[in-house]
């Protein structure tokens, strides 16, 4: 257990490959962007990001006057290994 956490992630798009792939699949918007959840959606748009939060324990947080914005009331991780593709579930995994 820890007092803080700083926690990050990050998506990067180094792998031209990996573009010519998606664009032949027909999977990004033409317009580049994503429309989710509406009658015109065509695709999804990519982009980069990153992303840090500081973490701390509620009490701490409270005591030290610091905005809470959230609680984590549990965690859990899921990984089904290799797959014949990236948007191919493993059937293996999954039984």
């Amino acid at each position: 257990e820890c007092r803080y956490a700083l926690v990050g992630g990050s998506n990067m798009l180094f792998s031209g490959d990996v573009m010519v792939s998606i664009c032949q699949s027909g999977a990004l918007a033409p317009d580049g962007r994503s429309k989710a959840f509406t009658a015109n959606a065509d695709g999804y748009g990519r982009g980069e990001g990153v992303g840090v939060i500081a973490l701390m324990r509620l009490k701490e947080a409270q005591r030290n006057g610091h905005p809470v914005l959230a609680v984590l009331r549990g965690v859990a991780t899921n990984h089904e290994g290799a797959s014949s593709g990236l948007t191919i579930p493993s059937g293996q995994a999954q039984r």
